[in-house]
């Protein structure tokens, strides 16, 4: 039973990262622009900032902001820096596809690309915690600095933490995957592709719930 409990709750966390990836190929190719990378989203306001293209540079640091309120938001929710199956997980993720729903029902297209960075933003600021370490499900920066440091460790023989290796491997495998089937929805439906972004939050709310239940019995 505790084997199949981890498989359920890696399972949830490559789901994550796989529904990161649809986000970001969506709104890279709606809006030529990214939610999950913030970095780039800093140099691009300062090239745009410094030709002249306030617009494009209002956008981008917008989208920012947004990221970073998501990042508030779960500041207050998980304030207490404890990582336990609390029913907020759930709810969370629900919350966030309901919200998305509503937005795209109301053809607020305007909104769209904010709120989808401050989803990304409350999602990679969710306190979730495997084998000892934080997770973060939405940009893989950091994935492949550790990836790297792994590996330079396994050469040295220090071969305690290469089973990271293969979780960092597959959590971007999840996001390659998650962005493969954004392209090709997008292919079929466009900017309708919201409402499978808006289902996969509350699907990934609904499973969570489910697995949770075994961790308590």
């Amino acid at each position: 039973m505790k084997q199949q409990k981890g498989i359920l709750f890696a399972m949830w966390i490559g789901l994550l990262s796989a529904l990161s990836g649809f986000v970001n190929i969506t709104t890279l190719l709606l809006y030529e622009k990214p939610t999950t990378h913030m970095t780039g989203n800093v140099s691009g306001v300062l090239i745009h900032a410094m030709s002249g293209e306030t617009s494009h540079a209002l956008t981008l640091l917008l989208i920012i902001i947004s990221f970073l309120l998501g990042g508030v938001c779960c500041g207050m929710i998980f304030s207490e820096k404890v990582f336990r199956f609390a029913n907020r997980y759930g709810i969370l993720l629900i919350v966030l596809g309901l919200l998305l729903g509503i937005s795209f029902w109301l053809k607020l297209e305007v909104l769209w690309i904010y709120q989808l960075a401050f989803t990304v933003g409350v999602q990679n600021g969710m306190f979730i915690y495997y084998h000892g370490m934080i997770v973060r499900t939405s940009h893989f920066t950091g994935y492949l600095t550790d990836i790297g440091v792994v590996i330079g460790r396994l050469i040295r023989g220090q071969k305690k933490d290469r089973w990271k290796v293969l979780f960092y491997f597959t959590s971007m495998l999840f996001f390659g995957i998650g962005g493969t089937i954004s392209f090709q929805f997008f292919q079929l439906y466009s900017d309708a592709t919201i409402v499978l972004i808006s289902v996969g939050y509350m699907i990934l709310g609904f499973y969570y719930f489910s697995f949770r239940k075994l961790f308590f019995h």
